[in-house]
């Protein structure tokens, strides 16, 4: 299943569908790069970030020096989180280093992310790779690794980590990058500085990306479908015909409330929200479908019924324009308009309720792949 599947899906408003497509993508495997040049630690982070020592078994391999230049990726699936993999990638070289070949040759669309650590101080290669992950339009972070040898020399530990901290920023503003953060660990002592922040970030990243992505998809596909829907409203028979007539006889709301019944709850229905098609969803992602509709900022489909509508015609309706619309013809207008208001006010609810609906419905379903 891809994007364009759950784009299909929100479209033709089958969220039971757009779930289970959404639920699919989430849960797929998840690449985290991390690079770095040989010595800087790469390995000892990814053991540490998956909560193992540099022994254990299944722990990333530890390499010497100059060892790791013509290895290729190698990925360790994270023991609590089985889709979710790092992958120790080879060694970045100071001579000759061009960030698109190395990208090309470790195959850069394998990834979902990316970690570029450093053992001392960012250089030009660092911040040049970093800048192509960008310009390719995927995520990275800055790791500055084991600051404890660093801090081990000075006596205030905080002045230290200031320092390192200062020292990494200028490095990379320096190399053109202002819009960074760089986290200061210690592989050894995954409890201690900058780790458990990035753990935080990094997981918070992970398991919400895709989510994000899915929503951003769904909101402005519903904008699309919202302005498909009021062309094909203006463009009925019974609107251009039927609400015409009505206003001609006169201004009777209750007539026109019957053929607006009608289209409204046509809507409903045509985005996914009719009281049917909540429970469906509920039972699926395992809700109660009052915590769906909670979310709805139009009423629940079950309260449309010609009294309801009358009721908002009124209130949509001013004293002048009452008086204006017992004038034959030009009457009319004014009651057609008045319906085009509230139908209007249903369809930019509606929209905005079905992607409330879907945004309380992937509440936390990333994290469901642990």
């Amino acid at each position: 299943m891809s994007t364009e599947d759950f784009k299909a899906a929100v479209k033709a408003g089958n969220l039971s569908r757009a779930v289970s497509i959404a639920q699919e993508i989430m849960n797929r495997r998840f690449a985290v790069a991390v690079i770095g040049k040989s010595g800087s630690g790469a390995s000892s982070f990814i053991n540490a970030i998956r909560d193992l020592k540099n022994e254990d078994t299944g722990a990333a391999q530890i390499a010497w020096v100059g060892n790791r230049t013509n290895r290729r990726p190698t990925s360790y699936r994270h023991p609590r989180y089985p889709k979710l993999y790092f992958c120790d990638m080879p060694e970045i070289s100071s001579s000759d280093f061009k960030a698109d070949k190395y990208l090309e040759q470790v195959g850069f669309d394998l990834y979902d992310l990316f970690i570029i650590i450093a053992s001392e101080r960012f250089i030009n290669i660092h911040t040049e790779l970093a800048k192509e992950i960008q310009r390719r339009g995927k995520s990275f972070y800055f790791v500055r690794s084991k600051v404890d040898n660093d801090v081990l020399y000075e006596m205030a530990e905080e002045s230290a980590l200031r320092r390192i901290r200062e020292e990494c920023t200028e490095r990379l503003q320096i190399g053109g990058l202002t819009h960074h953060q760089v986290f200061l660990i210690s592989s050894s002592r995954p409890c201690h500085y900058d780790f458990p922040l990035l753990k935080e970030t990094l997981f918070n990243k992970i398991f919400s990306q895709e989510r994000e992505k899915l929503l951003s998809i769904s909101w402005s596909t519903l904008q699309e479908k919202k302005s498909e829907k009021w062309v094909a409203t203006i463009g009925t028979s019974f609107l251009t015909g039927g609400f015409a007539v009505a206003a001609l006889l006169g201004p009777f709301d209750y007539a026109d409330s019957f053929i607006m019944t009608n289209f409204i709850k046509d809507y409903y229905k045509d985005f996914g929200l009719d009281d049917d098609s909540l429970s469906t969803l509920a039972g699926q992602v395992g809700k109660d479908v009052k915590d769906l509709k909670s979310v709805m900022t139009c009423p629940q489909a079950s309260a449309i019924t010609p009294i309801s509508i009358c009721d908002l015609l009124n209130n949509f309706t001013s004293m002048a324009a009452n008086v204006i619309r017992w004038i034959p013809v030009i009457g009319a207008s004014v009651s057609i308009g008045r319906t085009h208001r509230v139908l209007q006010y249903f369809l930019d609810s509606i929209a905005e309720s079905t992607f409330g609906v879907l945004k309380e419905a992937l509440e936390g379903e990333g994290r469901k792949s642990k």
